[in-house]
């Protein structure tokens, strides 16, 4: 069920949702399983999915210094 629910279209904070409600009925059918780590959650790297998102990641970072940097990595 976890497979299906992280292959799904939906906003982290859904799926984020969504895991831990399968988690809670396994747990309530006496099984034991652990909530997957993904990028979303357990990753401290910035995600950009998209060219535009990049463009306004970029423009909302103040330091001229990391605005350099992030442009050019």
């Amino acid at each position: 069920m976890f497979s299906q629910v992280l292959a799904k279209n939906w906003s982290d904070k859904s799926k984020e949702c969504a895991l831990e409600t399968v988690r809670q009925y396994a747990e309530f059918l006496g099984l034991k399983v652990q909530k997957p780590r993904f990028k979303a959650y357990d990753n401290k790297e910035l995600y950009v999915p998209s060219p535009s998102m990049v463009k306004q990641l970029v423009y909302r970072i103040r330091s001229l210094q990391l605005r350099a940097c992030v442009i050019l990595l």
